[in-house]
């Protein structure tokens, strides 16, 4: 079921490939070129960098944030009444378990990787950045780029993301500008 199918995903059981429709996809919507791709290690996420480069840079910085279903909602209650997925409600419950370090990974640990993150991609000095990555840390990673206090103020994150829109989905995120200062 979709609970079970989220979990093996999340604890690494499974990994996901890219679908066959992904490279025209990705074209479609990448309209600039390219001077350095990252990715997380993940296969999906490798898979799809390749479609761009043929080295990405994999970092473990960019996995994604470690978790279990099971950290945050039950089976029972992921599905309603009807048997429907609350999936809106395993969202909301996903960021209050992050803030509340009820996660796999902590908070701490996340924005650890974050900071680490940044520092390696303002080190890079291509002119143009991909990263692929994983939808809960890139929207963690853009409300920390808003808002850097968010990784000493775990509340301040749901300003920012608490979980009532979906994540990016395949092809999307968000464009950064980095000037010299």
């Amino acid at each position: 079921n979709l609970y079970q199918s989220f979990n093996a995903v999340a604890k690494k059981e499974v990994e996901v490939p890219v679908k066959p429709t992904a490279r025209d996809l990705l074209r479609t919507n990448l309209s600039f070129d390219i001077d350095s791709v990252y990715c997380s290690p993940s296969k999906r996420s490798i898979q799809t960098a390749r479609l761009v480069t043929s080295y990405p840079k994999v970092l473990e910085e960019l996995m994604e944030i470690g978790f279990k279903m099971e950290d945050f909602i039950s089976e029972q209650d992921f599905y309603n009444q009807q048997g429907k997925p609350r999936v809106l409600e395993a969202r909301k419950s996903f960021v209050k378990a992050l803030i509340h370090n009820n996660l796999e990974e902590s908070y701490e640990e996340v924005f650890n990787r974050i900071e680490l993150l940044l520092k390696l991609i303002l080190q890079d000095k291509s002119e143009t950045i991909l990263i692929f990555s994983h939808g809960f840390l890139m929207k963690v990673i853009e409300a920390y780029i808003k808002d850097p206090s968010i990784k000493n103020y775990p509340k301040r994150l749901l300003k920012y993301f608490d979980g009532t829109v979906e994540t990016f989905k395949f092809c999307e995120g968000f464009m950064l500008e980095i000037t010299k200062n």
